[in-house]
């Protein structure tokens, strides 16, 4: 099989169809990125912070507006993994989770991108629902 014969989707790579997959969590990463930035930032919230490329775990992206933020981290032990998001406003003294996804029985992109779907939306959602709260804070 040569490249051009390779599917558009698999951008040349062979073996596992598992997009995912040996690539590292900076692809999970950046795809939850693409799908709320856009709502968090007309919420009022700018990506202020992200862990180092070379940072093993946990891994973060942060978003902030005065006086809240929004993180959400890739976060791993020996039989689990899973992605979590929490909104910390007045100054740290109040912590709610938005969301939290287990990755660790995904065995298929399909799977992996099922699970993000729905952790995405629920952020998307959250932001949506922070827009008109606290802009002007």
């Amino acid at each position: 099989m040569d490249r051009e014969s390779c599917g558009d989707d698999d951008r040349g790579r062979r073996g596992d169809p598992n997009r995912y997959k040996g690539v590292g969590v900076g692809l999970l990463l950046a795809d939850v990125r693409d799908a709320v930035d856009p709502a968090l930032r007309d919420a009022g919230f700018l990506l202020v912070g992200r862990s180092p490329r070379w940072t093993r775990s946990p891994q973060f992206l942060d978003w902030s507006r005065p006086g809240e933020l929004v993180s959400i981290s890739y976060e791993r032990s020996w039989d689990w993994v899973r992605l979590v998001a929490v909104h910390v406003s007045a100054g740290g003294d109040e912590l709610r989770t938005i969301a939290s996804a287990d990755l660790h029985e995904c065995r298929s992109t399909a799977d992996v991108d099922a699970v993000l779907a729905s952790f995405t939306a629920a952020i998307v959602n959250d932001a949506h629902n922070l827009r008109g709260c606290g802009a002007e804070a």
